[in-house]
């Protein structure tokens, strides 16, 4: 009965269960509103979302303002999840290539993409 508790805190740590209701959220909204959306666009969407999160966890963990498990676990296994890192976004990359559509992606993501560029 320990584990699942253990394995939901590392879940937690991770930030996948934000990732997963990001996912979830955007499919409840697509179907009250009643819009047709790939499942390449969640997996992507949770990808992108995870990444944010991971790259937002290893940067506080480098701060020295408080010690939370969060930030003790990233410290520990920052060179592990530096590599994670490297392979969501390579495997992002590698969806968004695969799946490129250039109409759709011009009209609808370019003003969000610009968006996070600026910020």
């Amino acid at each position: 009965m320990k584990l699942f508790p253990q394995f939901y805190r590392l879940f937690n740590l991770l930030s996948l269960d934000i990732a997963l209701g990001s996912v979830c959220m955007t499919y409840f909204v697509s179907l009250v509103l009643n819009v047709q959306s790939p499942a390449i666009f969640y997996f992507l969407l949770g990808q992108a979302v995870w990444l944010v999160y991971l790259l937002d966890h290893i940067y506080d963990s480098r701060k020295n303002n408080g010690e939370s498990y969060r930030r003790i676990f990233y410290k520990k296994y920052a060179k592990l999840l530096l590599y994670v890192l490297l392979a969501n976004i390579i495997s992002i990359t590698i969806f968004f290539i695969l799946n490129f559509n250039a109409e759709l992606i011009k009209w609808s993501y370019l003003p969000f993409l610009l968006l996070v560029f600026i910020y």
